[in-house]
């Protein structure tokens, strides 16, 4: 495959085996990697798509990432320069595999700050993505 894609998770935000929201890792065959949130659940209410309103509002205004709305996702696109496109299927164990692991590393510790900064009061991101997650849940178990 021309691409390596991760998906972390919180057991909070699976669905019976399904996540709705996920952290992403792509990385393409142009040494392009992206960093991101992105809901999965597509069958959800007007009231949680207000609510994701707030998100992505509060994405768009924060330093390092931005919001791509097609995919709803919260997006740090960052490269490895020392990429050599033919070579791009071979992890090289090298300096520069240390190096772009540790270009890694950095992202998500960035991604983990994003995620606990305040949204409202004393809400962080992360808190407000699993009331959204645990609404939708309540709202399935009604019907």
């Amino acid at each position: 495959s021309e691409y390596l894609n991760i998906l972390i998770t919180k057991k909070e935000w699976m669905i019976e085996n399904n996540p709705m929201y996920v952290i992403k890792l792509n990385h393409n065959k142009y040494g392009v990697y992206e960093l991101g949130l992105e809901r999965w659940e597509k069958n959800i209410s007007k009231n949680i798509e207000y609510k994701e309103e707030k998100l992505k509002n509060f994405s768009k205004s924060h330093r390092t990432f931005n919001a791509v709305t097609q995919w709803w996702k919260f997006r740090s696109t960052f490269s490895s320069s020392e990429t050599n496109l033919k070579n791009w299927y071979l992890l090289l164990l090298s300096d520069k595999a240390k190096d772009e692991a540790e270009l890694i590393i950095g992202k998500f510790k960035e991604l983990r700050e994003f995620l606990n900064e305040k949204i409202d009061g004393d809400i962080t991101l992360e808190m407000y993505i699993d009331n959204i997650v645990e609404e939708y849940k309540n709202s399935l178990s009604r019907t």
